[in-house]
């Protein structure tokens, strides 16, 4: 990059918080798959243009759920031992990587994509798990919840049991 831009880049980032990746986005005037390249390039790190056919592993799941992964911008695509490989269009988002990290107890691999990438991935993943909840509470009937609110009903509140006075 030009000095010139570098400059302007790096004040938007330190002086108003945004990220490398948006502000080289909008300083640039590339394309997000240009400066994502650029970006994989220049520190030595995986670009991948699509993550179709990828998938989330369940461990990935289970540990981030679905509002930190689209916050953080990050989905896991692979567990190999001690490492998970993440997709992300934030690179030097290393806040991100260090708390998926401490979730997983796995080091990072970060695995750069374009953002609509990420986050179709991620709508992916966790629509799937979402299905299976429906399927779950699908299996409840009218009759099934009658039969629990009786039940419910029934018992003491906890608070009242708590007030009596001791036998």
């Amino acid at each position: 990059i030009e000095e010139a831009l570098r400059e302007e880049v790096q004040k938007e980032v330190y002086d108003k918080g945004k990220n490398w990746e948006d502000v080289l986005v909008e300083k640039s005037k590339e394309s997000e798959e240009t400066v994502l390249k650029m970006l994989a390039e220049s520190v030595d790190l995986v670009y991948r243009e699509s993550l179709v056919g990828c998938f989330v592993p369940e461990e990935f799941q289970k540990a981030v759920n679905v509002s930190l992964a689209r916050k953080r911008k990050v989905v896991g695509i692979e567990v190999s031992g001690d490492i998970i490989k993440v997709a992300t269009s934030s690179p030097f988002n290393f806040q991100a990587f260090d708390e998926i990290s401490g979730l997983l107890g796995k080091d990072i691999e970060p695995i750069i994509a374009p953002q609509k990438e990420v986050e179709n991935l991620i709508s992916r993943a966790y629509q799937k798990a979402e299905g299976e909840f429906d399927s779950v509470m699908d299996d409840f009937t009218v009759d099934n919840l009658t039969s629990v609110i009786k039940e419910i009903e029934g018992t003491e509140d906890l608070t009242d049991i708590a007030n009596k006075p001791p036998i």
